[in-house]
């Protein structure tokens, strides 16, 4: 027998123990595939920016490149003028 907080219906509404949820911790540092999900935005598009000099703060952890979620987020929300995208 099903409980009732692992019912389907729970499930379904996003109410029941086996919802999966998952949040950043405060100082994450994202990975480029994390990052384009969190800026929307295509591959090209972001390493674009940072050619040019618009885009994100990033450093590297050995060969790859890691985004903190601070500078995403702070990012994401500047206006595309200032973010050196066209309006």
């Amino acid at each position: 027998m099903t409980s009732p907080q692992h019912s389907p219906e729970a499930f379904a509404a996003g109410t029941g123990t086996g919802q999966a949820t998952f949040e950043f911790p405060p100082a994450a540092n994202l990975t480029v595939k994390q990052a384009l999900k969190v800026l929307n935005v295509s591959r090209t598009t972001l390493y674009k920016a940072w050619k040019e000099g618009w885009g994100p703060e990033f450093f590297w952890v050995s060969t790859s490149r890691r985004v903190p979620l601070q500078a995403a987020l702070s990012w994401r929300g500047k206006p595309a003028e200032v973010a050196g995208g066209e309006a």
